[in-house]
């Protein structure tokens, strides 16, 4: 027995598997949505209270130097996390999580290049 078409549709639209992936896609662009913003307040925060220090550890005020690879002390994602929060609570920056895991993010696009895990 076939139904008609509006309510084969209706039907398909509620099906369980269908839902759980509209939540699926809805979640992945919501991620890239908040993950591309944190990003953005990363690269602001970063320039706010990370800067200075980085810049006054070398010659003509180059902090960014400190990212490159000839230097850097860091091999994973969750590290660079890890050295972020332990920055931003030597300079009493008083970040949240989000904040840590913007200027994180906005790190490793970058210059790290670590594979997100997401």
């Amino acid at each position: 027995m076939r139904l008609n078409p509006k309510t084969e549709l209706r039907a398909l639209r509620q099906s369980p598997k269908t839902l759980r992936a509209r939540r699926g896609l809805s979640a992945a662009l919501l991620w890239l949505a908040v993950s591309a913003s944190n990003a953005s307040d990363g690269a602001a925060l970063h320039q706010k209270s990370c800067a200075s220090c980085h810049n006054g550890m070398f010659p003509g005020g180059k902090g960014e130097m400190n990212y490159s690879a000839e230097f850097r002390k860091i091999t994973q994602l969750t590290q660079l996390r890890q050295r972020v929060e332990t920055c931003a609570s030597r300079v009493n920056a008083g970040w949240f999580d989000e904040e840590i895991d913007g200027v994180t993010q906005w790190l490793n696009q970058r210059f790290y290049r670590f594979p997100s895990g997401k």
